[in-house]
């Protein structure tokens, strides 16, 4: 945002907010006569006040989703620099969508539509591509705020502050009455948008909803499915499903219900099952566990910022934020101990009782969203090569490994997970036997003991991260083949 367009809106902020003030006035004189306030007052009216996320969100996807064309710095190439065709139609533009398509008004019906050129943000330039769609009828609930389906109008062009915090009148009237404007962490709020629902009545979005409102209880919607990536589901089908997705992942719901359903659950389960232990523990605030609480899942705003683009802290640490066995950095389990969700450590190759380290991991360089969110799925699945059957799917593996066909990948990534799995097999049944003959009067020496108790916290080690040998294979054989030496040792020796 340039310096000029910021001072504007700060004074248009800041002359509604004076406007507002009194906390009665309910309307704006304009000459002799008066016009009654709208219930959406538009982004502007909160920047006298919120300037700093104001800021933030004005450049962002959600602000720029909808930009009116005032002059040929708003477009996003020089409009000299391409074909007479595609020049022709970029003159008709009124609006540029996400900074790549764009929309001309019918000066008679007020309804909008795609225009025949899109922008390339990687070739630079702009391209023909099919237009003639309605957007106001199939995307303007989504791309704009407060859209009037009947006017064709809308309060904010783009995702504004109301979309997710509601209407800002009386929430400035009552001179920043938190009372009167939502302030909600529900993944809700983005799924209104983000969940390829539609309605009933065919309208191409969720109508009706207003934040704090579940989605459960809008009526005559229809929400779209969380999709089988593993299948021939073509990715344009993918489009805006993220909410549902993250419904049936295990950051969704579940991650509550399993924790009331579970007797021994504590306040740092909660840090990483719930947005408000996890919050309170990022902002080192005390968190005191309420069983009986509503609390909310993993929700968007733990990942994402809400009021810019991109994610809530570094990429690379986001996730091991919460999937780590707790152990410090290099350090080692203790023998006989249990662990859970290691993945950071397995990854890195430390953590394994008996100090045993690796740093053979051929994909340390990547960071967790590279593998479990492939085309952006927010059922954080990595999709196998041998699932995607659509040529036109992108599959996990193959989107570093182009060069390699998807048969070859997936016979590595095969080759890892049943070498592993059936290693952690076979020393289970192992330790078992040797428990057996325990139980049965067989009796261990210190060092067998040890070696056992290292052995079993190993393989549950290996097993608790979860991806069967793939985040580090080769640590993942050394450790078991350490193991299934000791075992075999103590088992030739007790079991008869």
């Amino acid at each position: 945002m340039s310096k000029k367009a910021l001072k504007v809106a700060l004074l248009l902020g800041l002359v509604l907010l004076v406007v507002l003030s009194a906390g009665t006035v309910m309307a704006i004189t304009f000459g002799s006569v008066k016009k009654p306030l709208p219930e959406y007052v538009g982004s502007k009216a909160c920047l006298g006040c919120h300037s700093d996320r104001y800021v933030s969100w004005v450049g962002s996807g959600h602000g720029t989703m909808l930009t009116a064309i005032t002059g040929p710095d708003v477009l996003p190439g020089d409009i000299n620099a391409t074909t007479p065709e595609l020049k022709a139609e970029l003159q008709k533009a009124d609006f540029v969508v996400a900074g790549q398509r764009f929309l001309a008004r019918n000066g008679t019906t007020g309804e909008m539509t795609y225009l025949n050129v899109v922008w390339n943000p990687t070739a630079q330039a702009y391209q023909p591509t099919k237009g003639g769609s309605s957007w106001s009828q199939g995307c303007a609930g989504c791309h704009s705020t407060n859209y009037d389906k009947k006017t064709m109008q809308f309060s904010d062009a783009g995702i504004g502050c109301e979309a997710c915090h509601g209407p800002g009148r009386d929430h400035i009237a009552g001179k920043g009455d938190v009372a009167k404007v939502v302030k909600s962490t529900s993944s809700d709020v983005c799924g209104q948008c983000h969940g390829g629902g539609k309605m009933l009545d065919g309208t191409g979005w969720v109508s009706g909803y207003r934040p704090n409102m579940k989605l459960a209880d809008v009526s005559g919607i229809k929400m779209a499915d969380a999709v089988d990536l593993a299948g021939v589901v073509p990715s344009s089908a993918l489009h805006l499903r993220q909410y549902p997705m993250w419904l049936a992942s295990g950051h969704g719901p579940k991650a509550v219900s399993d924790l009331k359903s579970n007797d021994h659950a504590s306040g740092n389960c909660y840090a990483c099952h719930t947005q408000e232990a996890f919050s309170a523990k990022q902002a080192k605030k005390p968190f005191t566990l309420d069983k009986n609480a509503d609390y909310v899942a993993i929700s968007c705003v733990v990942c994402h910022r809400p009021h810019s683009t991109g994610f809530a802290m570094d990429e690379k640490t986001l996730c091991i934020t919460c999937h780590n066995g707790g152990i410090a950095d290099g350090g080692s389990l203790k023998p006989g101990s249990v662990s859970h969700h290691p993945m950071k450590e397995f990854f890195a190759g430390f953590g394994a009782a008996g100090g045993m380290t690796s740093k053979g991991n051929v994909h340390k360089e990547l960071t967790c969203q590279e593998c479990h969110m492939t085309e952006g799925n927010h059922l954080f699945k990595v999709i196998q090569p041998k699932d995607v059957l659509d040529s036109n799917r992108v599959d996990t593996c193959t989107t570093c490994h182009k060069d390699s066909s998807k048969d070859v990948r997936q016979a590595y990534l095969d080759m890892w997970q049943n070498s592993t799995k059936s290693r952690i097999d076979t020393l289970n049944a192992d330790i078992a036997a040797i428990d057996a003959a325990v139980k049965a009067g067989a009796t261990l020496s210190a060092d067998q003991k040890l070696q056992v108790d290292t052995a079993r916290t190993n393989v549950s080690f290996v097993t608790a991260d979860g991806s069967t040998g793939a985040h580090n294979f080769d640590y993942a054989t050394r450790i078991l083949s350490a193991a299934q030496k000791d075992i075999n040792a103590v088992k030739a020796a007790v079991v008869k």
